[in-house]
């Protein structure tokens, strides 16, 4: 399996606003996202308390919470619990969700 890699160095301890480079449908402009770098301390922790979280990435959350095109209000934090989800994903053993939905009436008018 490839997995991808970001192009980022994070030399010093900081936030960041970082943008989508793929252009990937609706709400593209929009995809922003902060990059938080902290110490190996402060990470150490983070990823302590995820492992302990009851919040689980599998198969069933992925489809309720996820794959549901949304603008999210909060960020999300989940303990991962199938490795294998992010290749059955991709391979689309997952089916993907439907795309962007065309909103009715627009464009309409009264020509006949």
């Amino acid at each position: 399996m490839q997995r991808t890699k970001p192009p980022f160095r994070a030399d010093e301890v900081g936030s960041l606003q970082g943008l989508s480079a793929h252009f990937s449908g609706d709400g593209f402009p929009s995809m922003m996202f902060d990059v938080h770098v902290v110490s190996e301390l402060e990470f150490a922790i983070f990823a302590s308390d995820t492992v302990k979280s009851d919040r689980v990435l599998n198969a069933d959350s992925y489809k309720k919470e996820l794959l549901p095109q949304s603008v999210p209000k909060e960020t999300s934090v989940y303990r991962l619990e199938d490795p294998e989800l992010f290749q059955a994903i991709v391979s689309q053993q997952i089916p993907p969700g439907p795309g962007p939905q065309e909103a009715t009436n627009i464009g309409a008018s009264n020509v006949r």
